[in-house]
């Protein structure tokens, strides 16, 4: 027979994408950069995840001992690098400061949850 839920002490399970809705945690958190620089005014919603996540999955890679709020602010910073190059403005200095960064990779808590996550917990 199969185990009762309350056999088990422990639950582990993945938040991101399961309780919390990180795609438009990191949207929200990212628009304002991407309304700086005129190489990103096109780009859609996906277009912006689909950069962010190239960048994490390859800092992740990299160095994956980085906590996660550290990826978060590092890919920022990339982020900006790049538009910046691709925007013809890489010899003008960054309009973002370090702590936008830091504050982009602590943007974790502002990520809303599923409207489902609350009541199934």
């Amino acid at each position: 027979s199969s185990p009762k839920l309350t056999d088990f002490k422990v639950l582990v399970f993945d938040t991101y994408g399961t309780l919390a809705d990180w795609e438009t945690g990191i949207h929200n958190a990212i628009k304002p950069l991407l309304s700086k620089y005129p190489a990103s005014a096109s780009w859609t919603r996906d277009d912006a995840l689909k950069a962010f996540t190239a960048i994490e999955l390859d800092l992740q890679a990299r160095e994956p001992d980085l906590l996660y709020a550290d990826v978060l602010a590092k890919a920022h910073e990339i982020i900006e690098e790049r538009l910046r190059a691709a925007s013809g403005k890489e010899e003008t200095p960054a309009s973002t400061d370090d702590q936008e960064h830091i504050a982009f990779g602590q943007s974790v808590k502002d990520w809303p949850v599923f409207p489902d996550s609350p009541g199934a917990l």
